[in-house]
């Protein structure tokens, strides 16, 4: 018993360990952190006095165990309140890792991947360039990506894809083309999967589907000319497709996207943001930029957990991005880049920014606020999709397909590998 007490005590190492971190610490950082060091000598300097006596006596105190697991507990609150300091201190640095994925399997993309979407188990669909819509399965460990089935459709060109169940799509094309795809696989036995296509529309109408959004599970929006969003619900079960309402804009809408069921944030040429609200009939301004020459080109949702990035790409190669929690929509920063920015995936703690100059864009967040890494990745990449764990697949405009982890601190472990006691 002593042995064990006096191993878990060394594991705490000395009462001095985080000396460094207190007298560090400015009036901004948090005064619970200064509290806690103090405590945490206090009562490691008193249990190594305690577990001595112990030691020399045979015998100790019956509440040692406790007491071990209070101050294990203050260093976790340390650590935890230690962790956001330290990547602010190194978050411009953060290494990173890109590793090119082996192809595997019989079936191959002719085209340039446009859109994806995440079906389970490491499974997704794609649609390309050359109108195929494929099934593939990526392998972490193995770094392999199988592309398991692919069909080729008949579309001018694909506009959209969206997930509508586990295993099925809507695909909507330019042309007003309109094609419900079931995704027929077996995570145990891939090699028997198909894609089983329907065609419901031809030509919709003389607008064809431009710029469409899903506002929720069946409704959707798109843009009609260059100033009107129409609002349509399609109906799976009736094989139809019903016009609800249009939102007129007095300039040109550069792009858009859905906040919620009842509001839709419209960017337009002039460079201002717009929130169109209480059933698609009240516009209220958010942002209105006084530069004549910056326009908005672009921009994306990013969704996980309970929050939601808004990133809104500019013509001068900055960008502003936004917070999303509920119906409150809050402007975080703007950050300058020197290229023009058109994609972003995020798993909300990392995020990777594309740019038409094959200059990619790794940013971290830290205390509600994304930070960008001094190194860019540099490929041309047509999308990007977040897998979660701070790692983003990368599809290029060649047909390869990358996976850059970001190694971000977030754990203890990961806290004490990086050296951050000074010595």
């Amino acid at each position: 018993m002593l042995t064990k007490n006096k191993n878990i005590l060394e594991k705490l190492a000395n009462e001095n360990k985080y000396d460094s971190w207190e007298k560090d610490l400015g009036k901004k950082d948090s005064e619970d952190l200064k509290e806690d060091i103090k405590s945490y000598k206090k009562y490691v300097k008193l249990l190594r006095e305690q577990l001595e006596k112990g030691m020399s006596s045979g015998s100790i105190k019956k509440d040692l165990d406790e007491k071990i697991k209070a101050v294990k507990e203050i260093e976790s609150n340390i650590v935890e309140k230690i962790i956001p300091i330290h990547r602010k201190e190194n978050i411009e640095e953060t290494p990173f890792y890109l590793k090119r994925l082996d192809h595997v399997g019989s079936y191959e993309i002719s085209g340039i991947v446009n859109e994806t979407e995440y079906l389970g188990d490491f499974i997704f669909v794609s649609t390309t360039s050359d109108g195929e819509v494929a099934i593939y399965k990526l392998d972490k460990d193995e770094k392999t990506i199988k592309w398991i089935h692919l069909e080729k459709l008949e579309i001018s060109a694909i506009s959209s894809m969206f997930k509508i169940s586990k295993n099925q799509v809507i695909i909507l094309g330019v042309s007003g083309e309109v094609f419900l795809c079931k995704l027929d696989f077996d995570e145990k036995e891939l090699g028997n999967s198909k894609i089983y296509v329907e065609k419901i529309s031809s030509k919709y109408d003389e607008y064809g589907f431009d710029m469409v959004r899903r506002i929720s599970k069946n409704y959707f929006a798109r843009r009609i000319g260059e100033k009107e969003i129409e609002i349509f619900e399609i109906d799976l079960s009736n094989r139809k497709i019903v016009n609800k309402r249009k939102v007129l804009m007095k300039h040109t809408i550069a792009d858009y996207i859905a906040l919620d069921e009842e509001r839709i944030l419209i960017g337009d040429k002039t460079g201002n943001l717009f929130i169109v609200s209480n059933n698609f009939e009240r516009i209220s301004t958010i942002y209105e930029d006084s530069d004549s020459l910056r326009k908005i080109i672009g921009m994306v949702k990013t969704e996980s957990k309970n929050i939601s990035y808004i990133w809104v790409f500019l013509s001068d190669g900055g960008f502003l991005y936004y917070s999303l929690k509920g119906d409150r929509l809050d402007f975080i920063d703007k950050i300058e880049v020197d290229d023009k920015v058109f994609f972003a995936s995020s798993d909300n703690e990392t995020a990777f920014i594309l740019s038409d100059s094959g200059k990619n864009y790794i940013l971290e967040e830290n205390n509600g606020k994304f930070y960008l890494n001094k190194k860019a990745v540099e490929n041309f990449y047509a999308d990007s999709f977040s897998i979660g764990e701070f790692e983003h697949i990368l599809f290029d405009v060649d047909g390869n397909v990358d996976i850059i982890t970001i190694d971000r601190i977030n754990t203890a472990e990961k806290l004490y590998n990086s050296n951050f006691i000074k010595k």
